[in-house]
């Protein structure tokens, strides 16, 4: 009935069928129930309280449980007899497991530090709940616990999106669930850049129950560049990314996916948030922008949410991408009602780029990024203009009928300019442009205005 890493056949689901194929990697022992075998464990059940109601039967009960007890095996010593297999055996009724699903996961719930009394009732729980949002019933992975000493997701990320790993201390309840501030480290053009959270949280399971407990401790980056480098080298030349745990010097693979980047890292000059979904953000805080200090679910906020914790890989900035709804996690301010934001999508002019490598070549510089000539900082994204004037209409410049802006007779209705600076009731011609052309101009995806002819006045008017 079950089918094992390293021997699958059938539809044991993708998730499962990609994470057995991860090459150069240690990857903790599984073994899959297909949907077929789960459809007759749960007697066909047509809904997710069947699911979660159902009696297990006597022969599915003894298959599963034996599975289990293997699970901390390696093949040649499952198929074994005798010494071998007993050696092993003493411990097999103490150890721990994940169970989640292999499809796509539509959230489906998960579970973790799963022990043999709470066995079948995780399976219902996680079966029951991806039937409840998708009416099918799903292939299911049982893999071993590692008792990680830091846990967290690496991504390779494309010509236009450096290579990206996030982790978190412990078990990787935190980042999933979004209520802690990762450690980052990005890769681009063959250098590695860092940022530590001001404070962190560790998660881990308490050996005797499997219950989780957490501490506060204090931040230090946990691996070598050259860690980072050979991780994501080796995640790159098979094209995948990969959640991962580490313990002992060695990164264990949990869960591996292909996907495009959809994350943008946010930098001026260090890493300032991650932009986890696709669009520009701009707004009011309290308004279309809502703060959070953890990750919120997509119907609670309005457009746009700005937190304090999670990553690319957290369930929230999942759902984000999947709502089309634009989230930054674990950004370094803390902000306040009123404030207004503009954050720009950065990715559309940078597609003639030339291709980059994980070893180094011309990948270009992080999206938000500080160049040479830019003297921009956070302050500037997130500038409180709560009394600050907002245009309320674009009116055309002395026109001959209709509501306008006049810089000299015959008024109209609208508005008069008046240059104050001449007592003049109207402006000089050399005073305005006809065009835009004649005042800005584009480089790249950045506006230029001419500002040599303009007053201190016109100027402080140009910051809003």
């Amino acid at each position: 009935m079950v089918e094992w890493k390293g021997h699958l056949e059938g539809d044991v689901g993708q998730k499962a069928r990609m994470l057995d194929r991860a090459e150069n990697f240690q990857v903790p022992n599984f073994f899959v129930i297909t949907s077929e075998e789960l459809e007759q464990i749960f007697e066909n059940g047509t809904s997710a309280e069947q699911i979660l109601n159902a009696s297990i039967g006597s022969d599915h009960r003894k298959e599963i449980k034996d599975a289990y007890k293997d699970i901390g095996m390696s093949s040649e010593v499952r198929n074994s007899t005798g010494k071998a297999k007993n050696l092993v055996g003493g411990q097999r009724n103490n150890q721990f497991v994940s169970i989640r699903v292999s499809n796509k996961q539509a959230h489906a719930k998960y579970k973790l530090n799963v022990g043999s009394s709470d066995l079948f009732e995780a399976l219902k729980d996680v079966a029951g709940s991806y039937y409840e949002k998708t009416g099918e019933m799903p292939s299911i992975i049982v893999q071993k616990m590692i008792e990680s000493e830091y846990s967290g997701s690496a991504m390779t990320g494309d010509r236009e999106t450096p290579g990206l790993v996030e982790v978190v201390e412990g078990l990787g309840t935190s980042l999933e669930e979004g209520e802690n501030r990762p450690y980052f480290y990005t890769l681009d053009s063959g250098e590695i850049d860092s940022k530590k959270p001001e404070e962190h949280r560790k998660i881990t399971r308490n050996p005797m129950n499997g219950e989780e407990r957490q501490k506060k401790v204090e931040p230090e980056m946990p691996f070598e560049d050259s860690e980072i480098k050979e991780l994501l080298g080796k995640l790159d030349r098979q094209d995948i990314n990969a959640k991962f745990a580490y313990k002992r010097g060695d990164f264990y693979i949990v869960d591996v996916w292909k996907e495009e980047p959809r994350y943008e890292v946010l930098k001026n000059p260090e890493i300032q948030g991650l932009k986890v979904s696709e669009g520009d953000i701009s707004g009011t805080v309290g308004q279309e922008i809502t703060y959070s200090e953890t990750t919120l679910s997509p119907e609670k906020y309005r457009k746009h949410l700005v937190t304090g914790a999670g990553g690319y890989t957290s369930r929230d900035a999942e759902k984000a991408r999947e709502e089309g709804k634009t989230a930054v996690f674990s950004f370094a301010e803390k902000l306040e009602n009123g404030q207004r934001i503009n954050m720009k999508e950065q990715r559309s002019g940078r597609k003639e780029k030339k291709q980059a490598r994980m070893d180094g070549g011309t990948r270009d510089s992080f999206p938000f990024s500080q160049d040479s000539n830019d003297s921009r900082d956070t302050k500037a994204i997130t500038e409180d203009t709560t009394n600050s004037p907002v245009a309320t209409d674009v009116l055309p410049l002395n026109p001959r009928n209709g509501r306008g802006v006049f810089t000299s007779p015959p008024y109209g209705e609208g508005y008069v300019l008046n240059d104050k600076a001449a007592g003049k009731n109207q402006f000089s011609r050399k005073n305005y442009v006809d065009t835009a052309e004649q005042a800005f101009v584009f480089d790249g995806d950045n506006l230029m205005l001419d500002v040599r002819k303009l007053g201190k006045e016109s100027k402080e008017m140009i910051k809003y």
